[in-house]
């Protein structure tokens, strides 16, 4: 009996030290913000992040071309050979990329419209799965353009090399 009297006292205890931490982390709290508050400033932080992230990304980058023309520049007056500028050197990928790109992402939309379609309680859930089928085709659509001028291409240098 001892035993559970001390387990008591001691729950009351715990309980009491678990009210003032509840009560102690209220009062901590900057502002103590209504839900509705919350639920408003969630996009406008996401939006304000977005937009920061791409001044952000417009500044760098105006910074890195601003950092190669000078080396150009200072190329041109010592006579040396220029440098050249990051864009140029870039590989092209081949077309093989988009026709793989363009199989993911069609057959991908074209699942999500089937699952969103028999799974939805509402009616026009299937329609998210259509930009995604959409970007898919496009895709498909470079390879089948970009394809041929490869391939011609490649045929005008084996016949220039016999």
């Amino acid at each position: 009996m001892k035993q559970s009297i001390k387990l008591n006292s001691h729950n009351s205890r715990f309980q009491k030290v678990v009210l003032d931490l509840k009560l102690n982390i209220k009062q901590l709290t900057i502002i103590n913000m209504d839900e509705e508050i919350v639920a408003l400033l969630i996009p406008i932080i996401g939006i304000l992040a977005g937009f920061g992230s791409a001044i952000a990304a417009f500044y760098f980058n105006s910074k890195q071309r601003e950092f190669y023309h000078k080396e150009r520049i200072a190329a041109i007056e010592k006579g040396m050979d220029i440098p050249m500028p990051p864009d140029i050197t870039k590989t092209i990928k081949p077309p093989e990329t988009y026709l793989r790109r363009g199989l993911q992402l069609s057959l991908l939309g074209l699942a999500l419209c089937i699952a969103l379609y028999y799974s939805s309680w509402h009616g026009i859930s299937w329609v998210w799965g259509i930009p995604i089928l959409a970007i898919g085709l496009a895709n498909l659509i470079y390879y089948a353009v970009a394809k041929p001028k490869t391939s011609n291409t490649q045929e005008n240098k084996s016949n220039t090399l016999q």
